[in-house]
Formats: C-alpha cells, sequence, structure tokens
C-alpha cells in the first residue's frame, strides 16, 4: 500500500509518456505475481493435484473446463476452483483494458468516472480497484527498519457500508444534540501502526479495533527493527512496554505537554506519512473506511 501512495502521490506530475512507464510497471508487477502462483500451483499438480484454495485438500475431482481452464471441485469443502484461482487474473473477463483502467485509477477518479472512461460497469471497477491493491499489497517485501524509527498509530471508524446485518445500531447521517457523543477509543475504530525510518522505509499496518496494546505493537513490528534501533514514539504506556521487553531505546515525544522535538529525535515524519496517506485515499472521493475496514483489516 505504502508503495502505491508514493507512486500515486508523484504520478500527476510526470509527462504522459513517464505515465506509460510507470502504468507497465504495475502491469508488469501484477502480472509476474499471477505467473509466480500459477508455476507455483501448475508444480504442485504435478507432485500433488491442486490443492484446494479454500481448506488446501487435494481431495478433488476434474469438474470440466472454464474458459480454456481445468476446474476441479473440491470433495472435502465443496469449493469448485481453478489452476489460477486466488490469482489477479483470476475470473478477469477484459485484460486488454487493464492499462487504461490502471492510469485513471492513479489519476485518482471516482469509481464511477473509471467506469464510465474505462467503459466497463461500476460493479467491475470496484472489483479491479480492490484486485489492484490487494495484488501490490501482497507482492511487497517485508519491510525492515534501523537507525531512527517513528512510530504512531491513527484511528478511523470501523465501516460496515453495505452490511445488512450490522453489530451495532447503525449510524444516523448528521449530528443530533439529543446524542451523547462517546469520548475515548472504543471498539467501533479501528487501529492503524504507521512506522518510518530517516531511510525511507514505511509500513502501515491494521492492528486491532480499539486502543493498541503492547501485544498488538508486538504482532506488527516483531522481526522488523533493528537491535540498535532507537524507537520515538508517543507516551502512551503500550509503546513502553514494548521497547522495555524488546530491550530497544525508547524517545518518548509528550505532545501534550508540547514536547514536539528532543534534540535529533521527532515524529514529525510518520505524522506527514499518516497525513499522505489519507490524502491518497481521500483523492479516490470514496469511503477511506471502507477502503481500509475491507482491504488492511487482518485483525
Amino acid at each position: 500500500m505504502d508503495r502505491l501512495v508514493e507512486i500515486t502521490t508523484r504520478f500527476k506530475s510526470l509527462s504522459s509518456s513517464q505515465q506509460d512507464m510507470i502504468i507497465k510497471e504495475i502491469e508488469q508487477l501484477l502480472t509476474a505475481s499471477a505467473v509466480d502462483v500459477r508455476e507455483k500451483q501448475s508444480t504442485h499438480h504435478q507432485s500433488c493435484g491442486p490443492s484446494c484454495p479454500e481448506c488446501q485438500s487435494t481431495n478433488f475431482r476434474r469438474n470440466g473446463h472454464q474458459q480454456g481452464q481445468q476446474v476441479y471441485l473440491c470433495k472435502d469443502c465443496g469449493r469448485q476452483y481453478r489452476q489460477s484461482s486466488g490469482t489477479f487474473i483470476s475470473w478477469l473477463k477484459k485484460p486488454e483494458l487493464l492499462h487504461t483502467y490502471i492510469r485513471h485509477m492513479l489519476q485518482g477518479y471516482s469509481l464511477r468516472k473509471c467506469a464510465d472512461l474505462t467503459h466497463i460497469s461500476l460493479q467491475t471497477s470496484f472489483d479491479w480497484r480492490h484486485k489492484v491493491l490487494t495484488a501490490i499489497g501482497k507482492v511487497n517485501q517485508e519491510v525492515t527498519f534501523s537507525g531512527i524509527v517513528e512510530s504512531d498509530e491513527m484511528f478511523i471508524a470501523h465501516s460496515e457500508k453495505g452490511n445488512k446485518n450490522l453489530n451495532r445500531p447503525p449510524r444516523k447521517r448528521g449530528k443530533s444534540l439529543k446524542v451523547k457523543k462517546q469520548r475515548g477509543i472504543g471498539q467501533d475504530q479501528v487501529a492503524v501502526i504507521s512506522t518510518v525510518d530517516r531511510q525511507g522505509n514505511q509500513s502501515f499496518v491494521v492492528a486491532t479495533r480499539g486502543r493498541i496494546s503492547k501485544s498488538d505493537i508486538d504482532k506488527v513490528l516483531n522481526g522488523k527493527l533493528a537491535k540498535d534501533v532507537t524507537l520515538c514514539t508517543d507516551s502512551h504506556r503500550s509503546n513502553t512496554a514494548f521497547s522495555k521487553n524488546n530491550k530497544l531505546k525508547h524517545v518518548k515525544i509528550n505532545a501534550s505537554k508540547g514536547q514536539i522535538v528532543k534534540g535529533i529525535y521527532h515524529v514529525q515524519h510518520v505524522n506527514q506519512k499518516i497525513s499522505e496517506l489519507r490524502d491518497f485515499i481521500r483523492s479516490f472521493k470514496i469511503d477511506f473506511n471502507l477502503i481500509v475496514s475491507r482491504h488492511f483489516c487482518d485483525y
């Protein structure tokens, strides 16, 4: 996701030929990812059969063909699947329009405008955008941090837009004076831990719903920090506990007391990245909470 943010923020300032190069790189990235998956599945098929993408069972039977590909039916869970199931190109009916769609997507156009300009349906536009975001997220290499590392969390409302079976009372449009606003961080908010270092490495990971704990931070940053890093965070006790448990040098910035910097230590870089991420999602003119809830929530 962070890689796509960086590409998009620079895309509009490029010339047409430079934009074409960026689009081709993204297409090659997506295609390479799909090819790798298919080759792995093909090798697995030669040895013990194509495993089910739902339950990983190899207890299957052949079930005809679709679009020139063999279809399989899992005898354990009943899932029907093809060799390309789970890849970016799975069920992609108009791959020749992908180049055009990516260009409009990186221009920050809305789902409806991307659909109109690419001559696809609104539902296809929705599906393709999510496929692109998901595919790029899967092929990003694991980020590791060194030197001075800044980490902070941002909270957004958990969205259940489109869900007809809500686990909470539906929200009303506008604000009512009779409705008392809940203070603090509740379970209806999603916590995204954002981390950057001075070398430009960055990561945005959904940690949990509600206030984060030491175990949430450990789940996100465990194994990603060099032993000699200096971790800069706010003064929340979960950050202190995480740093102490991992024997890290920890610099706390207490904004509530007017602290902004401590010499060379601060959290301004990570706060800037959080702001850029919000602007990036808003540029699509779609629900920021919906995007994060559906694509980056693995808790």
